[in-house]
C-alpha cells in the first residue's frame, strides 16, 4: 500500500532554484531517505527502495554525493570465477579472487598480478562483470598474441593465462 504525501511549497521556490516540481519532489524524498539511511534506520536496500532507485543506481548517486557505504553492505567474500565468459573459455581450477576495500573505502578490489588482473567497482556484481570484462580482454591482448609481439613481463601474463585456462 502506498501512501500519498502532500508538501505546500510556494512556487516562487521553483522559480529561485530553477527546477521542476517533480525534480525538487524526487530529491525531497532522495535526501530524507539518504538521512534514514545515515542513521541506520534503513538498510542500504530499504533506502534505495523509498528514494525511488535500484539498489546499483542508488549506490551510484550514494557516491556521487561523496556518501560512505558501510562495510557491512559490501560483500567482501572471495570471488570464484570459473570461465572466460565473453570467449566460452574454461579455468582448470577456479580463479579465487579475495575482495578488499580500497583505501577511500567506497569500492571492491580484485587482483591477481600473475594474469595482470586488475579490478574495481562499486557493487559485487559490477565487480563480477569488471572481472569478465577485464579477463576477455587479457585473453585477446596477450593469451591470443604472438609472442615476438610481447615484452617479457606480457609473456609472462600470457604464459600464466595459458596455463591456467583449458583451451579445446
Amino acid at each position: 500500500m502506498q501512501v500519498q504525501l502532500q508538501v505546500n511549497v510556494d512556487d516562487i521556490f521553483f522559480t529561485y532554484l530553477k527546477e521542476q516540481k517533480d525534480d525538487f519532489i524526487k530529491q525531497m524524498v532522495f535526501h530524507h531517505a539518504l538521512m534514514l539511511y545515515r542513521k541506520g534506520k534503513l538498510s542500504l536496500e530499504k533506502a534505495a527502495e523509498l528514494a525511488g532507485y535500484e539498489r546499483t543506481p542508488f549506490m551510484y548517486k550514494l557516491q556521487t554525493e561523496g556518501e560512505f557505504i558501510s562495510d557491512s553492505e559490501l560483500d567482501l567474500s572471495p570471488l570464484l570465477i570459473t570461465s572466460i565468459e565473453q570467449h566460452s573459455l574454461q579455468f582448470k581450477e577456479p580463479l579465487i579472487l579475495t575482495s578488499i576495500l580500497d583505501d577511500s573505502q567506497q569500492y571492491l578490489c580484485v587482483a591477481d598480478e600473475a594474469i595482470g588482473l586488475d579490478v574495481f567497482a562499486i557493487n559485487r556484481p559490477l565487480l563480477i562483470d569488471e572481472v569478465q570484462e577485464q579477463l576477455a580482454m587479457l585473453w585477446s591482448e596477450y593469451a591470443c598474441c604472438n609472442d615476438s609481439e610481447l615484452d617479457n613481463s606480457a609473456l609472462k601474463i600470457k604464459h600464466n593465462l595459458l596455463a591456467r585456462i583449458g583451451v579445446s
